[in-house]
């Protein structure tokens, strides 16, 4: 719902359900809040989740599921304090959260009144300005982290552009062309923000391997849960009555382990298949980490001369017997004899779309953004929704005869 230009998620999920149909809400609250792109989100409610960040005393998975989720979407915690907010005779917790998305959340407080029932009240403020997150990119940081492209939502990239229309005009002044490539890139930008998470900055800690994956990490949880329900089950109840929750925990780990087995092969295979095509790409590094530094640096030692005579060569001998001859142009041919002056007019064809989706089918996958920090997926399929607003803009620059700085 909305209320005073604020999207809101009122949230509230059962505390008997499972792992796996809390983790599905959450792609679900997920799907909304993305297809939302810049409007300001307040997702609110009772998630039944713990986890240290919003005072909890410990966390469980559902407070780590929830606390990456608020973090790939850019959601601020508004939360403060450790105040209970719900209480059941002697027990107390803090599973009612707060996040917000380009709003200013404060003077968020658990109020002392009297609810009549197990949760209290709790009251906060929402400022107009707009508010985002430290990591979170926007367009007027493009060269900042960037985004997750391998999270990439092609179906929330769609819905945005089809919802937020982008229009530019034709001109050829430089200073329209500007602004017409700075509008192409915020609008880029922003329908990023709708489908890819934050990259995070730095590593946080161990590096996963390479062949870790969405998949595995979830199947991982799984386990985790299993292993504890069967440990809880053994103190609760006799070996017996803990026969099933063994069971139960006994298939789930054989899954992880026939998971990361299959993954296992099956990046191995794309690291072979990508050794040709990128000599010193990831395949490389994999490898030589095997050897460390040191290794290396004996394996090049004493082929100094060798190894920079191969990256860099010296340049070919130029025949000038091959070069085209010389030829003279006739300055008369551009004299006005109405003006009494010299008239140069230069006719520059436009990019035309057959162009476009040539250049288009040139972008690899998977390689950096360059100065802007657009991801060439991104552009691709905005190119191939809307043909006629890229190539304006590209058009307006071609006319204004000037390249913005920002793309070089």
């Amino acid at each position: 719902m909305r209320v005073g230009g604020v999207f809101v998620c009122s949230c509230y999920w059962r505390p008997g359900s499972t792992l796996a149909e809390f983790t599905t809400f959450l792609e679900n609250l997920g799907d909304q809040v993305k297809t939302r792109g810049d409007e300001k989100i307040l997702v609110c409610g009772d998630f039944n989740a713990w986890s240290t960040e919003w005072g909890s005393r410990v966390s469980n998975p559902r407070g780590l599921l929830l606390s990456d989720l608020a973090w790939s979407l850019g959601l601020v915690l508004a939360n403060r304090g450790s105040s209970p907010i719900y209480t059941r005779g002697e027990a107390t917790s803090i599973i009612d959260v707060t996040f917000a998305k380009n709003a200013a959340v404060t003077e968020w407080r658990v109020l002392p009144e009297d609810s009549l029932s197990d949760h209290q009240y709790v009251a906060f403020s929402i400022d107009a300005q707009e508010l985002r997150p430290a990591h979170e990119p926007t367009a007027a940081a493009l060269n900042g982290p960037g985004w997750s492209v391998r999270k990439r939502d092609t179906l929330a990239f769609a819905n945005f552009v089809g919802t937020h229309q982008l229009t530019l005009t034709d001109s050829d002044s430089p200073m329209h062309a500007a602004e017409s490539s700075m509008a192409l890139d915020e609008y880029l930008a922003r329908a990023c923000d709708a489908s890819m998470p934050p990259r995070r900055q730095g590593h946080g800690g161990k590096r996963p391997v390479h062949w870790w994956s969405v998949e595995i990490a979830d199947s991982r949880t799984s386990v985790l849960c299993c292993r504890r329900r069967y440990q809880r089950s053994l103190r609760r109840l006799s070996p017996q009555g803990s026969e099933i929750a063994r069971l139960e925990f006994l298939a789930a780990r054989k899954k992880l382990r026939a998971a990361i087995r299959i993954a296992k092969d099956r990046r191995w295979k794309e690291l072979y298949e990508k050794v040709e095509s990128d000599p010193w790409g990831q395949p490389y590094r994999i490898v030589m980490n095997k050897f460390g530094s040191i290794a290396s640096r004996k394996a090049s030692a004493g082929r100094e001369i060798a190894i920079a005579d191969h990256l860099f060569p010296a340049a070919p001998v130029t025949n000038w017997d091959l070069a085209p001859p010389a030829y003279a142009v006739n300055l008369f041919d551009a004299f006005d004899s109405e003006t009494d002056a010299m008239s140069y007019v230069t006719t520059i064809r436009p990019f035309e779309p057959t162009e476009l989706r040539k250049a288009c089918g040139r972008l690899s996958a998977g390689k950096a953004g360059g100065p802007s920090g657009i991801p060439n997926e991104a552009l691709k399929q905005l190119s191939m929704m809307q043909p006629h607003t890229v190539l304006q803009a590209y058009n307006n620059r071609l006319k204004a005869l000037h390249f913005p700085r920002q793309w070089k």
